[in-house]
């Protein structure tokens, strides 16, 4: 089939067009095919000419071996038609997988049987079955395809069948500067410790849950001490009134009523500890197929954990895989991000993008960076023509890829963990 298939392309070189998207060098198990397919695309992608003589020379100088030139010429010599090439790929492509399949199978069971810790040897299993099926994720359209698409989006806008902006926070100020959190964005939320993040991004996902499934995957706190903090905000109770009981009786019944009402949130929570990027994927599949989720968050980005050598091409290696989710999703994800002690040594604390902690990739594969910063906090009693910091939360839109930067107050009340549109009546 190997053979075939290259036949076919020195056949008809055009026909390589018909595969190339999904057809991979690392597809042909014979070493002399592999190299033959490598010549191949390297012609292709230099514009030259596919033939028997301009494979061999490169061969030649690249150093690789794909036999004599006999073996070259006897490809084609029981060809009579390219059109079948994408059917036989699509069967070299599944010997493909049934071979690696069974190598995988086979590392699980001798990891099994060495004793391994299976959660490793069970998400090394994850992320080697995930790369087998990347050949199917590729996408493409004609333009007028694609136009059509935009067109009839825009007139039901206009119809009002649907909402111009992306899923809505609730925060009015935010959403406006926004224009919501986009499908296929990865949004970064960061701050320093204490600032507020996840109370934060537990409020975006209080106000979303009503209407749309959403998930978040919480690496830092456990689900109880979540849902906590969202009774906190809901009952007017302090979180910690209500981790220690130390609430009057006659709050039992609003306790009871919130809590039945939070329990009709379409909200999903993860709290497994030190979760992979691979887990990530895996499960947010799952969710999208089985509630159709609207939004993700992840809390916090520094606490997963990806393969690499350094720290710095770890976090790259997470930020660019939650990139990866919300554009397969097709839906925003929101990263919580530390940020670096270097917003401690100025004399301005304001957070800037270069503050990022660990890896400028965060800020290269974000379309939006939210900082949130409460200027109380570091002692500054006023901001922007004497507004009062009391109980005062701004979000700085350090980067929009597609819209403006700029600031938004809100208000924070920090024994509720609860934040509200900005009103200086409630400052």
């Amino acid at each position: 089939m190997e053979k075939t298939v290259l036949g076919e392309i020195l056949f008809e070189p055009e026909c390589l067009t018909d595969v190339v998207e999904f057809l991979s060098p690392n597809h042909f198990q014979d070493i002399r095919n592999k190299n033959i397919y490598t010549l191949m695309l390297d012609l292709y992608k230099e514009n030259i000419m596919i033939d028997t003589i301009s494979v061999y020379d490169l061969s030649k100088k690249r150093s690789l071996d794909i036999g004599k030139i006999s073996h070259l010429t006897s490809l084609t010599k029981d060809i009579v038609t390219s059109a079948n090439i994408t059917h036989h790929s699509r069967v070299l492509i599944e010997q493909y997988i049934r071979k690696n399949l069974n190598l995988i199978s086979g590392k699980i069971q001798d990891s099994v049987q060495k004793k391994l810790d299976v959660f490793e040897v069970l998400d090394d299993a994850q992320s080697e079955l995930l790369g087998l099926v990347d050949f199917q994720s590729s996408r493409g359209s004609e333009i007028s395809l694609v136009g059509n698409t935009v067109i009839e989006h825009l007139e039901k806008i206009k119809a009002g069948d649907i909402s111009s902006i992306g899923v809505k926070t609730l925060f009015t100020d935010l959403d406006k500067k926004l224009t919501g959190l986009k499908n296929g964005d990865l949004i970064v939320l960061a701050a320093r410790p204490s600032m507020g993040k996840t109370a934060l991004a537990l409020n975006i996902l209080r106000n979303v849950s009503e209407e749309h499934w959403c998930a978040i995957f919480s690496l830092e706190m456990n689900s109880e001490s979540l849902y906590t903090r969202l009774l906190s905000s809901e009952t007017k109770i302090s979180y910690s009134k209500l981790q220690s009981g130390g609430f009057g009786k006659d709050m039992g019944f609003t306790i009871s009523s919130k809590s039945h009402l939070l329990n009709k949130l379409k909200l999903y929570i993860d709290d497994t500890a030190s979760i992979s990027t691979t887990q990530i994927m895996s499960k947010a599949r799952k969710l999208k197929k089985k509630y159709d989720i609207r939004l993700i968050v992840v809390d916090y980005l520094q606490l997963m954990t990806a393969k690499a050598d350094t720290r710095e091409r770890e976090i790259a290696t997470i930020s660019s895989s939650l990139k990866a989710i919300a554009k397969e999703l097709n839906i925003p994800v929101l990263a919580l991000s530390q940020l670096n002690r270097s917003v401690e040594a100025r004399n301005d604390k304001t957070p800037q993008l270069s503050d990022l902690r660990e890896s400028g990739a965060i800020e290269q594969d974000a379309d939006v960076v939210l900082f949130l910063y409460r200027p109380e906090v570091y002692g500054v009693m006023e901001v922007d023509e004497k507004v009062s910091t009391n109980n005062l939360a701004q979000v700085i839109i350090g980067k929009q890829r597609n819209g403006v930067t700029g600031k938004v107050n809100l208000t924070f009340t920090k024994d509720l963990m609860k934040f509200d549109n900005y009103s200086s009546r409630m400052i």
